[in-house]
Order: C-alpha cells, then sequence, then structure tokens
C-alpha cells in the first residue's frame, strides 16, 4: 500500500479552506485573562499541538514557524510513542506573542472542534474537542455564534483527510462512539454543529 502524503498544493487548498474566521470575535480574549494571559489552547503546558508530519516538513520550507517539540518530559514522550503509529508529530510554535495567525497549524484552525461520525465513519458535523486538560470556554457559549462557512469549510477540510489518512476516520469513530455513550449516561444529547 502506497504511503499518502500531504502535498505542499494539498497543505494549501487545506490552509484557504481553513481561513474563514470560526467566529466574529477573537475566541482567546474569553480564557486568556484566567491563564496569564495566554488562551489555554496555545499554552503548551495544556495543549500540545500535533501537526502532520508533512505539514510540519512544509513549515519548516516556509520559515520555521513551527518545530518539533523537545521530549524532554515523561508524558510528552509518551504521547509522542502513541503517535508514532500516526501521521502526527508534537510540535511548538513561538507563542502568543509572536503568532502569525496566517502561519497558524491546521491543528489551530480547527480546535475546539473534531469531526462527529456514524458507525460507518460517515461525518454528520462537529463537535466540540472535549479534552478535560484544556478548559476551553467555547464549550458553555451559544451554537450559533459559529460563522456558517467555518463549520461548512472544517466539515470538507475533515473529509478530504479522511480520504488521505483513513486511520483518522478510524479513530474518529471511535471517539465518536464513545462521546455518544458518555451523553447518553448524561442524559443529553450530543450537540452537533452542521
Amino acid at each position: 500500500m502506497t504511503k499518502r502524503k500531504l502535498t505542499s498544493g494539498k497543505l494549501q487548498s487545506l490552509y484557504r479552506l481553513m481561513s474563514a474566521p470560526m467566529a466574529d470575535f477573537d475566541c482567546g480574549t474569553l480564557c486568556a485573562p484566567r491563564n496569564n494571559g495566554v488562551p489555554f489552547c496555545c499554552d503548551p503546558d495544556m495543549s500540545v499541538p500535533l501537526l502532520f508530519r508533512d505539514e510540519l516538513r512544509w513549515h519548516r520550507r516556509h520559515g520555521n514557524f513551527w518545530r518539533e517539540m523537545p521530549l524532554d518530559e515523561p508524558d510528552r514522550r509518551r504521547l509522542a510513542e502513541q503517535c508514532n503509529d500516526r501521521n502526527e508529530v508534537l510540535a511548538l510554535c513561538p507563542g502568543i506573542r509572536k503568532c502569525d495567525r496566517r502561519k497558524r497549524a491546521l491543528v489551530c484552525r480547527v480546535f475546539p472542534f473534531e469531526p462527529h461520525c456514524d458507525p460507518r465513519g460517515r461525518i454528520l458535523g462537529l463537535v466540540y474537542n472535549y479534552t478535560p486538560e484544556i478548559p476551553c470556554p467555547l464549550r458553555r457559549r451559544r451554537k450559533n455564534i459559529y460563522n456558517p462557512e467555518y463549520l461548512r469549510n472544517a466539515i470538507m477540510f475533515w473529509k478530504e483527510i479522511m480520504e488521505i489518512f483513513p486511520e483518522e476516520r478510524d479513530l474518529y469513530i471511535k471517539e465518536s462512539k464513545k462521546l455518544r455513550r458518555r451523553f447518553r449516561r448524561l442524559g443529553r444529547r450530543v450537540p452537533v454543529f452542521r
């Protein structure tokens, strides 16, 4: 089986697709005041960005904005071991003060959402990423604050990623099943964004 890759052209296409603003405000302003001025998702002690390996190589060729994260802590080494079988690598950016929004990684552009799939892998919409380490305040916001173009583009983005990397589809089929089970126990339905 041929190893599939994110080519330079495909990455540029995905970056254009994910350039629509998520909302009409900077969501970092909601949580940064509670975290020493740094949004939770931009704090490497709370959130470790996973870039596609091809994406990290692409960034290095275009200004070295991102770099591979040093594996100097046990938690990071464990996370890196989990990524070995996937197409991702732990990465670091220069930080919020030097963030060039045009160079944000795909993971930055899709957070706090992930795809929600049915058991066959069809994307039903987007759901919040409920990673407990990142207390994202958007999870408590109304559904109608999001730009419909962004939501459509994010769903198209995930469809393309799953075509290139079928293991991503398998991952999100499992995650979606776990999320439905979790919400069922709470007597609630999973909020899905379409």
